[in-house]
């Protein structure tokens, strides 16, 4: 009989039996979506030893409660892909696990509320070998976590910035700033990919902005810089999509006589 070693199980109800029917430590890639407590997914976690791809979506609002409880680290020592999507920060499984050969990170999640202090510890834990990493703008600013990376070559920031007030470009700006190259800062010196996907209207002009100083400081051929290979600017689908569909309303207008000029 083949040996299981890729499962997907995208489903919302929580695992039960499952749970003893599966060898969960030959899995190398593992993918569940199933609205669970994060202590249930560390639990089955600890049974996969083996993994090397992981994706999970735990249910994170007790998360903050949880840490004060007192848990054996869950070490994950081949894993290379790891990606959890949350509404709330997954505070619990970022302070649990040990992944010392970790190559790329995708974390996904909605409200942050100043609570990523174990997330940052996360990140520097893997920061040997992280190379990759995809983090929603909600997230605190660069430097905050960036520093210890430096070998990064790959970030990739989704979504808005500013929770507290969606028409101020402050959020976006203070978030890539400390990308800049200055003469007392260079963070993340191995950057060579800088993506901004799912952008919102309201931080278009200001991300655009501040990606450009950030691209000219790091195309002078420093020493000891990485020269940027790729910078990506891609709003949100929902926005693309809504200006496809005034364009063509505009077009049929414009036979009627109306004038238009769009610069979007």
């Amino acid at each position: 009989m083949p040996i299981l070693k890729n499962l997907t199980l995208d489903f919302s109800n929580q695992l039960r039996q499952a749970k003893v029917s599966i060898f969960w430590d030959r899995l190398t890639t593992l993918k569940l979506t199933s609205k669970m407590r994060s202590t249930e997914y560390l639990s089955i976690l600890r049974l996969c030893v083996n993994l090397e791809s992981c994706s999970i979506s735990p249910k994170t609002r007790d998360d903050r409660d949880a840490l004060k409880g007192s848990y054996e680290p869950v070490h994950l020592v081949k894993l290379k892909k790891l990606e959890i999507v949350s509404y709330w920060v997954p505070s619990l499984v970022a302070a649990q696990l040990v992944c010392p050969v970790l190559e790329e990170a995708i974390i996904q999640f909605e409200a942050c509320y100043h609570e990523e202090a174990e997330l940052v510890s996360f990140f520097k834990k893997c920061a040997a070998t992280l190379q990759v990493l995809k983090v929603p703008g909600s997230f605190c600013r660069v430097d905050k976590w960036a520093r210890p990376l430096e070998n990064l070559q790959e970030l990739t920031v989704t979504g808005g910035y500013d929770w507290d007030d969606v028409d101020s470009d402050h959020g976006a700006t203070s978030f890539f700033t400390p990308l800049i190259v200055t003469r007392s800062r260079t963070l993340l010196p191995r950057l060579k990919i800088i993506r901004a996907v799912e952008q919102d209207k309201w931080s278009k002009h200001a991300v655009n902005a501040v990606l450009f100083e950030v691209v000219k400081s790091r195309m002078q051929g420093k020493r000891n810089l990485a020269k940027l290979q790729c910078i990506v600017f891609k709003m949100a689908d929902r926005v693309e999509g809504k200006m496809d569909e005034y364009r063509r309303q505009y077009q049929k207008w414009e036979t009627d006589g109306l004038k238009v000029d769009l610069n979007d």
